[in-house]
């Protein structure tokens, strides 16, 4: 069976530079935030952020 995953374009809002990866939080147009580890260097306002979700990976915490 092939691995299930979720594509969601956004824009970079927040990069905080850790060695190999970085951890950046991207707004999706739906005005998400999710955080993600990137290899690529992206720059806050880059609006090219793809993230990539696996199903059994994803995290999903209630709006408070």
């Amino acid at each position: 069976m092939p691995a299930r995953s979720t594509r969601l374009p956004g824009r970079v809002i927040n990069v905080e530079y850790g060695g190999r990866d970085s951890l950046v939080d991207v707004r999706t147009a739906g005005g998400r935030c999710c955080m993600s580890a990137a290899r690529s260097p992206l720059r806050i306002g880059d609006d090219r952020a793809r993230v990539v979700v696996p199903v059994e990976r994803a995290l999903v915490y209630p709006v408070q």
